[in-house]
C-alpha cells in the first residue's frame, strides 16, 4: 500500500508513510529486516498473482529483461509475464546481477519453473524478441509442447523452400519497406518445424521475422503482444514505482522487492480493469485510451488509502481476497 501511495520503491521514502507505531528509522530497519530475512515461495507467488488476475482464457506469455546500474553493479532482471490487456503482469522473474543476455539455461529454468507450477495446457502461446532466437531455445520449447511466436535475428539461419539452409534475411529482399509476407509453406528453424512471417523496415534492426510453432493468420501480430512487457518494465520504473531507485544491490534481496512490487502492480491493473467495465476510460483521437489500467488503478487505491472521497464501485480489497 506504501508503494502505491508513495510511487516510488525507495525504502526511507516508504518508510515515512508505513503505518506502524514505531519511529522512522525503526519503520525503515524493519523494512530492510524484511528483504534480507523473509522467505518467499515464488511458485505459491505466482499462483497468488494469477488469482489476483483472474485472466481469461488461455494465457500469453512474454519473456524479456530490464536492467540498470547502481554504482558499479549492474541489476539484471529476467521476467516471465502473463500478457493482460495493453500491459503484463510479472509471475515468475529471477535477478541475474550481471550485463548482458540470459544463458539458456537460465532461460529454461524460468520456464521450467513455470511449467512445474501450471503445466503446458494453459498457454496460448509464448512470445519473445531476438535475444530468445537461438536454436536450442526452440527444441527446448518443441519437446516441451510449448506453443511459440518468436522474432528472429535476419543473420540466423531456417531452411528455404528446397530445405536449404539460408539466412532469415534473404526472406526480404523481394519486399519493399514496410510490406510484410506470410510464407506458404512451413521451414526448419534448428531442425523445428515452424512457420514464418516476415515484414520488412528500413534496415535489418527494423525488419521482422517472426516464427510460430504453429499455423496462424496473425502471426506478427500475435508476437507484437511480447510489447505489453516494456509497459510493464514502464510501470515498475520510470512511469510507476521506480525501482530503480531503490539502490538494492543483493540479488535475493531484489527478488523479494520485485514480488511486491509485481503484486502492487497487479492490484492496480486488476483495480482499473474493473473500474473500466463499470466507467470506459475514453479514448483519445490518436485512438489511444486516456489513461493506463494501472494508472486509473493506482488512483482509485490512493483515494481509498487517503480515506478522500469515492467515486469508483470498485471494492479494492476483495480483489486481494483469493
Amino acid at each position: 500500500m506504501a508503494i502505491i501511495q508513495q510511487n516510488t520503491s525507495n525504502l526511507a521514502r516508504l518508510a515515512n508513510v508505513l503505518d506502524l507505531n514505531a519511529n522512522k528509522e525503526s519503520k525503515y530497519k524493519r523494512l530492510k529486516r524484511f528483504l534480507k530475512h523473509a522467505e518467499i515461495d515464488y511458485a505459491v507467488f505466482a499462483s497468488l498473482m494469477i488469482a489476483v488476475l483472474k485472466p481469461n482464457g488461455k494465457y500469453i506469455l512474454a519473456l524479456d529483461r530490464t536492467e540498470w546500474k547502481y554504482g558499479k553493479v549492474w541489476v539484471n532482471i529476467l521476467t516471465l509475464s502473463v500478457v493482460f490487456g495493453n500491459t503484463s503482469i510479472p509471475i515468475l522473474w529471477q535477478t541475474l546481477n550481471r550485463k548482458g543476455n540470459s544463458t539458456l539455461a537460465e532461460k529454461q529454468e524460468i520456464l521450467n519453473r513455470y511449467l512445474k507450477t501450471f503445466g503446458v495446457e494453459n498457454i496460448l502461446y509464448f512470445c519473445a524478441d531476438r535475444e530468445f532466437d537461438g536454436h536450442e531455445f526452440v527444441k527446448y520449447m518443441d519437446k516441451n509442447r510449448v506453443p511459440f511466436r518468436l522474432r528472429l535475428k535476419v543473420s540466423m539461419g531456417i531452411t528455404d523452400k528446397n530445405g536449404k539452409l539460408m539466412k532469415c534475411g534473404k526472406l526480404l529482399r523481394t519486399l519493399k519497406p514496410g510490406e510484410n509476407y506470410k510464407l506458404r509453406r512451413a521451414r526448419k528453424y534448428g531442425g523445428v518445424k515452424v512457420y514464418v512471417e516476415v515484414e520488412r523496415g528500413r534496415d535489418s534492426k527494423e525488419s521482422v521475422v517472426v516464427i510460430s510453432s504453429e499455423k496462424s493468420d496473425k502471426i506478427l501480430m500475435e508476437y507484437k503482444r511480447r510489447w505489453t512487457i516494456e509497459t510493464l518494465f514502464q510501470n515498475l520504473k520510470s512511469r510507476g514505482f521506480e525501482m530503480e531507485e531503490t539502490h538494492l544491490t543483493d540479488a535475493i534481496k531484489i527478488d523479494k522487492l520485485f514480488g511486491v512490487l509485481a503484486l502492487g502492480v497487479a492490484w492496480a491493473v486488476k483495480t482499473g480493469d474493473l473500474e473500466s467495465y463499470i466507467n470506459p476510460i475514453e479514448i483519445k483521437k490518436n485512438g489511444r485510451p486516456q489513461q493506463s489500467l494501472f494508472r486509473l488503478g493506482c488512483e482509485i487505491i490512493q483515494e481509498v488509502l487517503v480515506e478522500v472521497k469515492r467515486y469508483s464501485q470498485v471494492n479494492i480489497f476483495e480483489i486481494l481476497r483469493c
